[in-house]
């Protein structure tokens, strides 16, 4: 199996459907990879919309923690414990994978040994369908620590990487569940440290959604505890990005 997509799902019943639903638009083998549901405990019916989906598709599995954690963090760790393929795709339940992006990845990935690899995106806000994340300078000929700055420079610190597993496992790389935001920042900043061979593609991969739903978002909300994250996320990530 070569890509296992890890999504994280929580009290998602009325945004979950878009990326189900891209999931089965794929132009890929279905044998080459699985799509792990992790539910953190839902109460609004995600968990059974995601059960009766899963038992619909042979390579969709529903797990659930046993009890609520009150991050996506644990669930995406979780994720990359069960995790079959050679690669994860970490992808959010409301946001959609795109037909091709199975393909272009894996492509770049078997072609350069990649241990990482960072995508565009397209952004939805319902108004506009907006190109994010490019970086028009990239080339072979970049040193790691050059990619490095222009990824930090030109992207989001968005959740959507396509990561070796074995790199996570080996260096013992996890999502920090005592955060509740910036996580993507950390665990982005871990895995650059360790990949050896980082790569970009120049094409979307997913579809990332900011129309508001029934369920905020952790980082709709803001006080001392979010403000004590962002201070240990920057610190963390200049540590483990520092020559």
């Amino acid at each position: 199996m070569l890509v296992s997509f890890v999504i994280p799902c929580f009290n998602a019943i009325d945004k979950i459907g878009r990326c189900m639903a891209s999931l089965e638009r794929l132009n890929f083998d279905p044998k080459q990879y699985e799509a792990l549901f992790v539910d953190d405990c839902s109460t609004d019916g995600t968990d059974e919309l995601i059960k009766k989906a899963c038992a619909k598709v042979e390579n969709w599995q529903f797990l659930q923690l046993e009890k609520n954690s009150g991050s996506p963090s644990r669930p995406r760790n979780k994720g990359i414990e069960k995790a079959c393929g050679k690669y994860i795709y970490f992808l959010d339940c409301d946001d959609e994978i795109l037909p091709d992006a199975l393909n272009e990845l894996t492509q770049l990935a078997e072609e350069t040994d990649a241990c990482l690899i960072r995508s565009e995106l397209f952004a939805e806000d319902g108004k506009q369908h907006k190109r994010m994340n490019q970086i028009d300078s990239w080339h072979s000929a970049l040193t790691k620590k050059e990619k490095i700055e222009l990824i930090i420079k030109k992207q989001s610190t968005v959740v959507t990487s396509f990561v070796k597993t074995d790199l996570l496992r080996k260096h013992n790389i996890r999502w920090p569940e005592h955060l509740r935001m910036g996580e993507d920042t950390v665990f982005l900043a871990a895995v650059l440290a360790y990949a050896e061979v980082v790569e970009y593609l120049a094409s979307p991969t997913f579809i990332y959604f900011k129309i508001p739903s029934m369920t905020p978002a952790s980082t709709q909300r803001y006080g001392r505890r979010e403000l004590a994250d962002h201070l240990e996320v920057w610190s963390t990530t200049q540590k483990l990005l520092e020559p």
